[in-house]
């Protein structure tokens, strides 16, 4: 099955991500950073993440037909969101 992308789609899905990192770095790149910044940076950037894996695949062009669910949707923007303090713990800390 051949597989082509729109690359507008493409480009999209990746400035998504990129502003969303530009933003959740701005917001928790500080020498002191509050619960408040850390909230605003992991759903500014899992909002990203989100788009980035939703608006890529839209960019795709196959034969079959997608189909997209609301919880898994919820699911993995929770995920995404939730994750992110903890990761940025860990990179702090290496």
């Amino acid at each position: 099955m051949a597989v082509r992308y729109n690359w507008h789609g493409v480009g999209l899905s990746i400035l998504a991500v990129v502003l969303a990192s530009r933003v959740t770095l701005i917001v928790v790149n500080r020498s002191v950073v509050r619960l408040t910044a850390q909230a605003i940076g992991s759903v500014v950037m899992g909002a990203g993440i989100a788009a980035m894996h939703f608006i890529g695949p839209v960019a795709m062009r196959v034969g079959a037909q997608g189909v997209w669910s609301p919880k898994q949707l919820r699911q993995q923007g929770t995920t995404s969101i939730g994750e992110l303090p903890r990761q940025r713990e860990l990179a702090v800390a290496a």
